[in-house]
């Protein structure tokens, strides 16, 4: 999926609706693929062109590009918008110790969407899974490892610096309803 965009845009086309919505057959009709498809992209978890070694950045640029051009084509912004935005929460940390990494700072000064924006916000908080109650402690650290990262990016990287600041004021409502349930004894 992640070295040939039709095919991801292929999977995004079995499970999600098209932007106009017209002459779309329901999704009960294809049930069991759009559940695959589903499946399989949530099984995305680098950046194309990732590998151990790092991210290419040209393959990451042709295949964003290319997934972009498609979308519109067949009218499928808004799905692979949310799938775009899923996939770039699981940048690394660039090799200046800031995340997310720079190719994806770069896609996202120019092709920034307030879709793929929540998307990333949404994917980063889902990665962390299942975790011990701290009080909002370990929420409060995350949080300021985020907003450490937004200081670092705010010149140059603006818009992406305003989704990573998101992530972190994400972080702190969450630590300020933990700390308010353990106040109330619900641990």
């Amino acid at each position: 999926m992640q070295d040939n965009p039709h095919v991801f845009v292929e999977l995004v086309s079995y499970c999600s609706k098209k932007d106009d919505n017209i002459g779309e057959e329901s999704l009960e009709d294809k049930k069991y693929i759009a559940n695959l498809s589903f499946e399989a992209l949530n099984k995305i978890q680098k950046l194309p062109g990732q590998t151990n070694e790092g991210v290419n950045v040209g393959e990451f640029n042709s295949w964003t590009q290319s997934v972009i051009d498609l979308a519109k084509e067949l009218k499928y912004v808004t799905a692979c918008d949310i799938q775009i935005g899923r996939i770039l929460s699981y940048s690394p940390i660039d090799e200046d110790g800031v995340w997310p990494h720079k190719c994806v700072r770069n896609f996202l000064e120019k092709n920034t969407s307030e879709t793929i924006n929540s998307h990333i916000c949404i994917g980063v908080f889902n990665q962390r899974g299942v975790h011990t109650i701290t009080g909002g402690d370990d929420e409060e650290r995350i949080a300021a490892a985020y907003s450490e990262y937004a200081q670092k990016l705010k010149l140059l990287y603006p818009k992406t610096a305003h989704i990573v600041k998101e992530i972190s004021e994400d972080y702190k409502r969450e630590s300020r309803y933990e700390r308010a349930r353990e106040l109330k004894g619900y641990f």
